[in-house]
């Protein structure tokens, strides 16, 4: 099976394949082989689990989905190492033509449901509680959780 066909009838619609295998015959073959390997990567945790990672998102080595379900991460993400991120999870703009992403740090804890939205900063070592709205920056070592959130714990 070619790879428009396996595109065409796992993945997208006509016209999202043709334009994407346009985009893959277009890179070299190192690029085309780690994209390759993302997109069917990315489309496997889309479609059994409703896991949708955006298009230029960083993740750190280490991540955990102890829950894989219902997770969505913006395009332009930046998740730092050995983060854990709960179902239902939310991470993106806080409007839909934005371009401001947050940048969750290392250690970061996120539990269920919660969202973070907008240019915030997560600080290392963060946990973010179940169902919060993370609408400002989290410093260091804290730990949020409300609508919207509020710091209930620090450790220093």
């Amino acid at each position: 099976m070619s790879i428009y066909d396996y595109l065409k009838k796992k993945i997208v619609p006509s016209y999202c394949v043709s334009e994407t295998v346009y985009k893959i015959c277009n890179y070299d073959s190192k690029r085309l082989l780690k994209n390759l390997i993302r997109i069917v990567k990315s489309i496997q945790l889309e479609k059994k689990m409703g896991v949708c990672i955006g298009k230029h998102c960083t993740v750190g080595e280490g991540i955990m989905m102890p829950h894989p379900h219902n997770i969505v991460i913006g395009d332009n993400v930046h998740i730092g190492s050995n983060c854990c991120i709960y179902q239902g999870v939310t991470i993106g703009t806080s409007k839909r033509y934005d371009d401001k992403y947050p940048i969750i740090g290392n250690n970061v804890t996120i539990y269920a449901g919660a969202v973070v939205v907008g240019k915030i900063k997560v600080g290392d070592n963060a946990v973010i509680g179940a169902n919060s709205v993370v609408l400002n920056d989290v410093l260091e070592n804290t730990t949020v959780v409300g609508i919207p959130a509020k710091n209930i714990y620090a450790n220093n």
